[in-house]
């Protein structure tokens, strides 16, 4: 898998860039942190998908298991290649329509998970209930860790992942479904207070290692144009 993206792509000739730049640069590590963990999201979904279909198979209708199965691959294939244009063409000036892209292309994800707990209704069944919710957990969960750094496109998986199931447990679960539904916002709160600082504290990682690179940079400088001089004046 990718590293992670911490590591910025600056040169010499970026020790002494406007911060307009700074920032962009800065940006763009964001961005490749994202796709950094596509990899690892990717290769998760259609291993869901096969527990999601071997516990529903003997319930519902074969081809519209098969059918939300394909969609559900048909997305990660879609990340896939993203992926794999992603690295050949990121562009510094292209980097807001990459994010774009990725924040779409994970909501789309979500949403295919979203559609299936509403289509594959457990209506009370506290055996598909409690599988639904571990589904819920786990996706939100992996999910959270892969976009910890970018808040939107987090934001935009754990939404539609999360919030439907809520609504789905409280609605039509029952006795059963509405006590999932409290273990369901336990761990959303427990999940934010955990996530919440982790990207902070990604965040200040980001900026001060673009800081200590600017520091090094002017620091080569401007030793270069000391010795120079000391070499002139002898």
């Amino acid at each position: 898998m990718e590293s992670p993206g911490f590591t910025p792509v600056l040169t010499k000739a970026h020790a002494d860039f406007p911060s307009v730049c700074y920032s962009d640069h800065i940006f763009a590590t964001h961005v490749r942190t994202i796709y950094g963990q596509t990899t690892a999201g990717i290769s998760s979904h259609p291993l869901g998908g096969i527990f999601f279909l071997w516990a529903f198979w003997k319930a519902e209708s074969h081809p519209i298991l098969l059918g939300w199965y394909a969609a559900l691959i048909l997305v990660c294939t879609a990340r896939a290649a993203a992926y794999v244009a992603f690295r050949k063409r990121a562009a510094l000036e292209a980097m807001r329509r990459w994010e774009v892209l990725y924040i779409w292309l994970a909501f789309l994800q979500a949403a295919v998970w979203s559609a299936a707990w509403w289509i594959f209704n457990p209506m009370g069944d506290p055996t598909r209930l409690a599988i639904v919710t571990m589904l819920v957990i786990g996706l939100s969960g992996i999910g959270s860790i892969g976009y910890v750094s970018h808040m939107r496109a987090l934001l935009a998986f754990f939404v539609p992942v999360v919030v439907p199931a809520f609504a789905l447990l409280f609605a039509q679960g029952g006795t059963y479904g509405r006590a999932f539904g409290l273990i369901l916002i336990v761990y959303t709160i427990a999940l934010a207070r955990a996530m919440l600082p982790m990207n902070k504290a990604m965040v200040q990682a980001i900026r001060q290692n673009f800081g200590l690179v600017q520091f090094a940079m002017r620091y080569r400088v401007t030793t270069g144009v000391a010795k120079y001089a000391s070499h002139v004046t002898v």
